[in-house]
């Protein structure tokens, strides 16, 4: 069958599935904090570019109409609002480095943990052969011989 990705982009898929895997091991609500705070600082800078125009495109109106005119309030009210979404993403952009750090700690000390348990465990033993040693079919009434 004909590869549908290049091996250097299949394998970056595999190392970011890789990682979406280990994401239940953080918790619920760092990753739903950690997806909001993404998903607001993926949306703030395109509200302060699409605010900055709205302040550049009401200027002209505002120096016509002086500082009591309505259309100077409206040129505050886009300055405030692409002043906002500038000290949103200023707040919000050491909020996601702390959530990302706290996450990949928290599933560093799960994964480390799982390790230990897996390395400090004592091994199952074997289970008991229910037939005869010799293969037939009957079924042994006592234990082995070895027991």
């Amino acid at each position: 069958m004909k590869r549908l990705l290049p091996d250097g982009v299949a394998r970056l898929l595999a190392a970011r599935r890789d990682i979406a895997r280990l994401l239940p091991r953080a918790g619920a609500t760092p990753v739903v904090a950690s997806a909001v705070v993404n998903v607001l600082l993926g949306l703030l800078p395109v509200l302060f570019v699409v605010a900055g125009a709205l302040v550049l495109g009401r200027v002209p109106a505002a120096v016509q109409g002086g500082t009591g005119s309505p259309a100077f309030d409206t040129l505050i009210r886009a300055f405030v609002l692409a002043a906002a979404a500038f000290v949103g993403q200023q707040i919000l952009a050491p909020v996601q480095q702390a959530l990302g750090e706290s996450m990949a700690r928290r599933i560093d000390g799960r994964v480390l943990d799982e390790l230990m348990d897996a390395a400090t465990s004592t091994p199952q033993p074997p289970a008991l052969p229910l037939g005869r040693l010799d293969g037939s079919p009957r079924r042994a009434r006592t234990c082995p011989r070895w027991w």
